[in-house]
């Protein structure tokens, strides 16, 4: 899939903006806090409707403005495509989201998922090893959804019902009140099984793929593996929706007593093991970034294998911690098929040839061509 042609009206710090991204390897130039993050950021929200960045949706719509804008226009193998996003004030405290696809009104997010796939690669991105599990379950969930929307929404009514348990622990009085509990362990576990079966087979094809791309990128033979440690105790004489309801029934008094949910794929975590070591105790900042690197290449060769199209690659300053051999190495995947955006404050020339990327240089959320000779 490539982009086309992408617009921004009064989003961050761009006033306006009409951009024609080449094909291939579309290069961001610029110094700090100019608004090369901005625009990664404006094409992250057209993909999935949420910021990797921002906490509050607020933080999008220029300052002093009533609304803004995202749109551009998508190329598919079967189809062209047109999304926006618009965000409108009204009021001091209250901020209305519109979300089009072909001029038609969006009703629900699922419905915009998978529209246009995408990568992102930031330095942030070594939390996915060094983080909390909530980090790693939220890999897994955003790449899923992408995927398959019908994730998505499973998602939303597990959390749901899950919000609707916790609120009736932390209010318990009676005995005579669990039969409400049932009602909630039964929808979690049919909505529960279906997320970790879900990750569970995601899992399996990223542990598939990360040692290649970890020995390629780092020139060590190295196995990194990725397992993903469920909470739900699997009995295999059993479906796991009967193991999990039975484990719901076994910690129902822990449950009471911490008045909050304790098993479910709310409480799952990825392990990451080098060298069948825990990669998080045990590996290096440097083996940190290339383990994160390397499941970001599996995710986009997984992308190409189950829908058919490129996703849209996003390098974001996710080359600076990187010496050369590493940027030379992952740059060479990721320009070999399919679209990609780069921001960085400089560029070595030598990382790859000139013709083949097209430069932009911003500042102060202008974007110009600009020559890398």
């Amino acid at each position: 899939m490539i982009i086309k042609n992408l617009e921004l009206k009064n989003f961050r710090n761009y006033r306006e903006l009409k951009l024609q991204p080449s094909p291939g390897i579309n290069l961001i130039l610029g110094e700090n806090a100019q608004g090369k993050s901005n625009l990664l950021e404006a094409l992250y929200i057209l993909s999935t409707s949420k910021s990797f960045r921002a906490l509050k949706e607020e933080e999008l719509v220029s300052w002093g403005s009533s609304y803004a804008l995202v749109s551009e226009e998508v190329s598919r193998k079967d189809r062209e495509t047109t999304i926006e996003i618009r965000w409108i004030r009204e009021g001091d405290n209250n901020l209305k989201k519109e979300i089009m696809i072909n001029n038609g009104p969006v009703r629900k997010i699922q419905d915009l998922l998978g529209e246009v796939t995408c990568v992102v690669f930031t330095p942030q991105n070594l939390e996915i090893v060094q983080g909390a599990p909530s980090v790693r379950r939220k890999f897994l969930d955003i790449f899923l959804s992408q995927l398959k929307p019908y994730y998505y929404r499973n998602l939303l009514d597990y959390n749901k019902v899950l919000m609707e348990k916790n609120n009736y622990l932390r209010n318990f009085k009676s005995r005579r009140e669990t039969a409400l509990e049932d009602v909630f362990n039964e929808k979690l576990s049919l909505l529960g099984s279906a997320i970790i079966k879900e990750r569970t087979g995601m899992t399996e094809k990223l542990d598939a793929s990360a040692s290649l791309f970890y020995n390629y990128l780092s020139g060590v033979e190295e196995k990194v593996g990725i397992n993903y440690i469920c909470s739900i105790p699997l009995n295999g004489n059993l479906p796991l929706e009967d193991s999990y309801l039975q484990h719901l029934g076994k910690i129902r008094e822990l449950e009471l007593e911490r008045c909050a949910a304790l098993a479910g794929p709310h409480r799952d975590d990825l392990k990451i093991l080098l060298s069948e070591k825990e990669a998080r105790v045990y590996g290096s900042q440097g083996q940190h970034r290339t383990i994160a690197l390397s499941l970001k290449l599996a995710q986009k060769e997984i992308f190409l294998k189950e829908t058919g199209e490129e996703p849209v690659v996003m390098l974001d300053d996710a080359l600076s911690e990187l010496d050369e051999a590493h940027q030379r190495n992952l740059l060479k995947k990721i320009r070999q098929n399919g679209q990609s955006f780069i921001t960085s404050a400089h560029w070595n020339n030598s990382i790859i040839p000139i013709e083949e990327v097209e430069c932009f240089k911003i500042k102060e959320g202008k974007l110009d061509l600009c020559s890398l000779l």
